[in-house]
């Protein structure tokens, strides 16, 4: 399970890195209820990125995750696919940042002072599973455990682990709050300025870099 796991974890690392997540969360926090909208925020985004690994890894164990001890081939292709995917993403992004688009928040942002609990519960949701970086990466993370010679069971454990920590980007400002309370807003804020002003490239990073890495390792499984 570990070397699964360790295959997986650089997704889990960028899910939990992407500023949209983070500044979302920070901005939860600012709220009358924020406490209480952020726990759901991160409810709602475990509940989204598990979905996401409970089809990945269903529909992988239907369709034979491996042949004669080695990764199935539809696996590979599918990896080199999300790996085209995330550069066209990452490009996408160098051009906003190039254009100076990617240094605001989004426009939904300006939004979230009047979200309530359920809200914030469907909104963690979305983010975790719908948006297009998150889902990409929850899935080639979830493609990397299926490729591994597992029980379901450690498939699960696994895929949980992986959960917890792509949730480490929005459980730090969580934890910021819940423990500091009012004197953790301008660790918030600085916070938030910081991830708004580099949105961009931060996420053209690290999707260039899990393209490549998704490639490389797609290659090698199919010419050995």
């Amino acid at each position: 399970m570990g070397g699964a796991f360790l295959d997986a974890l650089p997704m889990a690392l960028a899910i939990a890195l992407f500023p949209v997540p983070i500044v979302a969360m920070v901005l939860i926090l600012t709220t009358d209820r924020g406490r209480v909208s952020g726990s759901s925020f991160a409810l709602g985004w475990i509940a989204g990125l598990s979905a996401v690994g409970a089809v990945v890894l269903v529909a992988a164990d239907s369709a034979g995750p491996s042949e004669s001890g080695s990764p199935a081939n539809w696996l590979s292709w599918l990896k080199l696919a999300l790996a085209a995917l995330l550069v066209f993403v990452g490009g996408k992004q160098l051009r906003s940042a190039r254009d100076g688009k990617g240094k605001s928040d989004p426009a939904w942002m300006a939004r979230l002072d009047s979200l309530g609990v359920g809200k914030a519960a469907g909104l963690g949701a979305v983010l975790a599973a719908l948006n297009p970086k998150n889902l990409l990466l929850a899935v080639a993370g979830a493609t990397e455990i299926a490729q591994a010679d597992l029980s379901g069971a450690g498939q699960v454990t696994a895929y949980a682990v992986f959960v917890a920590c792509a949730s480490l980007g929005i459980a730090v400002p969580l934890a910021i709050s819940l423990v500091l309370g009012v004197r953790g807003q301008p660790i918030l804020e600085r916070l938030k300025g910081a991830l708004s002003r580099h949105m961009a490239t931060i996420v053209a990073v690290l999707c260039g870099l899990i393209a490549l890495k998704l490639a490389v390792e797609a290659i090698k499984d199919l010419t050995s």
